[in-house]
This record gives C-alpha cells, sequence and structure tokens, in this order.
C-alpha cells in the first residue's frame, strides 16, 4: 500500500491536490520579516595563505555592493534602492505569495589584527556568489643572530 499525502479540505484523494479548495488565507506567511531571511548565507574559511569569505547573493547587482575595511573591521552591503517609476511599475498587481524580496543589508567580520595583507584583498560577484580573498601576511622568520659576550 502506497501512502499518499492529502490535503486539508481535499474531497477527493488525489482530484483537486487541495489547489481548487485552498483559502487565499491559509498561505505561508512570507519569510521576510524572519531574521535569517534578512541577510545572505555566509562561508568563512582560513586556508594556509588566506582567509576566503563566500557571501551567496543570487540575483543581486554586482554594481550595488560595498566592501569596506577599517580597522580590521570587513563591512560588506549591498544597497537595493528602486526609482519610483520602476517600483509603482513592479508594485501594480497584489502578490498572493512574495518570498522573493531583496532588502538592503550590511554585514560586518571582524580580521584577526595584524594577520592579513589589507592591500591584497580581492573580491569577485560569479554566479551570484560575492567572494573575497583576503591574504595572510607572510611571517618573516627570524633570522640567527650572533650575540657577543661581553
Amino acid at each position: 500500500m502506497a501512502l499518499t499525502k492529502r490535503t486539508r479540505g481535499e474531497v477527493i484523494p488525489g482530484f483537486t491536490n487541495g489547489i481548487l479548495l485552498k483559502d487565499l488565507l491559509d498561505w505561508p506567511q512570507p519569510t521576510q520579516n524572519k531574521p535569517e531571511s534578512r541577510y545572505p548565507a555566509i562561508n568563512v574559511k582560513e586556508t594556509e595563505k588566506q582567509f576566503e569569505v563566500e557571501l551567496a547573493a543570487p540575483g543581486l547587482k554586482k554594481e550595488k555592493f560595498s566592501v569596506l575595511l577599517e580597522q580590521n573591521i570587513l563591512t560588506v552591503s549591498y544597497s537595493n534602492e528602486d526609482s519610483g517609476s520602476e517600483a509603482k511599475e513592479k508594485d501594480s498587481g497584489r502578490y498572493i505569495i512574495k518570498e522573493h524580496n531583496i532588502h538592503s543589508f550590511t554585514r560586518s567580520f571582524s580580521l584577526p589584527e595584524g594577520r592579513f595583507n589589507a592591500e591584497q584583498i580581492e573580491a569577485g560577484y560569479i554566479d551570484g556568489v560575492l567572494r573575497l580573498e583576503i591574504p595572510k601576511k607572510v611571517e618573516e622568520k627570524e633570522k640567527a643572530k650572533q650575540i657577543k659576550i661581553a
């Protein structure tokens, strides 16, 4: 016997899948107000030579990103300011479900003091991922020093 998922309000199992009988007020609530959906997901990885930060941001425009390094704080922000005419054209209908909503955001990260080379940080946005490569400083090994005995 196979298990069949039934939707609330379904009169004939498997016939309508509940679509025709679904109350419009019963749709899932949008996720835009949940804290976990306000910021893109990130990965931070440390390798022998660098720190790598990847920020998942599909569908965003590269020109609207800003990356700033100030006093060992790396700040990544995105500004989504639509012009008035574009916003009015887009809002001509009524959404039943709206989960795709791109907001402006800012994320900040503390970098380990003295362990990175600020002049060589590189950033790129490819296939919906903002990637930052933060090279580590090359630690100079101390050379042996002959000490005179007095």
